[in-house]
């Protein structure tokens, strides 16, 4: 894998909307990427390849406290170790930061992302009933302890 992990600009915003339209049912809005950009406590890293972005995360920093508030990699680079690259990164900021505690929310279903946190080191704490729409679903909270 040739990727170079670095931070989001305005430039990159239709790029990772696709990759949000393409990921998930329930898709954010540019306005709330460009919110994400603009606020001093998110922060939004993408991945590049030979072939342009790839994937990307959000995460939320506040205090000793972090949240990735989002991860999504394209169906044609999944399984390249690109989802796990964008969490270690995102790990690491957050460590550099300052955080004792990194938090997610997860589809219950998405048993691969599931996995691809419990090998990072995350553990479950919960679940939040009908967290998700389109379709309803439950999110499995989980932590990171740095």
């Amino acid at each position: 894998m040739s990727a170079l992990i670095r931070r989001a600009d305005e430039r990159d915003l239709m790029k990772i909307l696709r990759i949000e339209k393409e990921c998930f049912s329930d898709p954010w809005s540019i306005n709330i990427f460009r919110g994400a950009l603009s606020e001093p406590h998110a922060r939004i890293f993408v991945l590049e390849d030979e072939e342009g972005i790839a994937g990307y995360t959000v995460t939320t920093v506040v205090l000793d406290e972090g949240s990735l508030d989002n991860l999504a990699v394209t169906a044609a680079k999944r399984g390249q170790g690109y989802g796990r690259s964008l969490l270690q990164n995102a790990l690491e900021d957050a460590q550099n930061s300052g955080i004792k505690r990194f938090f997610l929310e997860v589809r219950e279903s998405n048993e691969k992302a599931l996995r691809l946190y419990e090998k990072a080191g995350f553990t479950r704490l919960g679940v939040r009933k009908a967290y998700y729409q389109d379709p309803v679903e439950d999110a499995v909270i989980m932590e990171f302890t740095c």
